[in-house]
């Protein structure tokens, strides 16, 4: 479930960003406060934010696309496309392949 963008007294932005945990019965949350005039500085939207910081993780390995796609608060399709925009690949393990491979000659 992705947490809303809360607006504070305009002066600073936070976004909730909420990971399933692995027991899938808790939920982390992790807040990231950017002061308004960096944001209009950079002039970037809070939502492009979360996409920029799910992006940048995915890009980097450190998520996986289903959690990327959780912070960017969209869908898989929708998420792939903003990341075709940044040039950025899809990332699939040899393993992954293999199966995927497998799976295209059996049909």
């Amino acid at each position: 479930m992705m947490g809303a963008v809360r607006t504070g007294t305009g002066v600073k932005r936070s976004f909730g960003f909420y990971f399933p945990s692995i027991a899938y019965l808790q939920k982390e949350i992790m807040t990231l406060t950017i002061p308004d005039e960096v944001l209009s500085h950079v002039n970037i939207s809070s939502i492009d934010m979360r996409i920029e910081v799910a992006a940048y993780l995915y890009e980097r390995q450190r998520i996986s696309i289903g959690k990327a796609r959780l912070i960017a608060g969209l869908s898989l399709i929708q998420f792939q496309k903003e990341l075709a925009k940044r040039n950025i690949y899809l990332q699939i393990s040899s393993k992954d392949l293999d199966t995927e491979v497998k799976n295209l000659r059996l049909l």
